[in-house]
């Protein structure tokens, strides 16, 4: 799913960046989870909740900046076999 986002010629490079991201975005987690825990053992999933609901627009948003060539990357793609019958 990552891989179709991207020209193919950046493909490679975007899966690393993505799993760079992740893994520095995920690496405090436990951390601020326990500190969160010892506040209210309830906080971390309520934050967890409205940290979630806070993204659901965001991921709904087409892209904007599709660029020409992005475009017509898409249009290349192999038809779905339902249009072959």
């Amino acid at each position: 799913m990552i891989v179709d986002l991207v020209r193919p010629s950046l493909r490679a490079r975007s899966i690393g960046l993505y799993y760079l991201i992740r893994s520095l975005t995920i690496a405090p987690a436990a951390f601020i989870g326990g500190v969160l825990w010892n506040l209210t053992p309830a906080l971390p999933f309520w934050m967890a909740g409205v940290i979630g609901l806070a993204g659901v627009p965001s991921s709904r948003q087409p892209s904007r900046n599709a660029t020409r060539a992005d475009r017509s990357f898409e249009e290349r793609r192999l038809p779905s076999p339902h249009s072959l019958f």
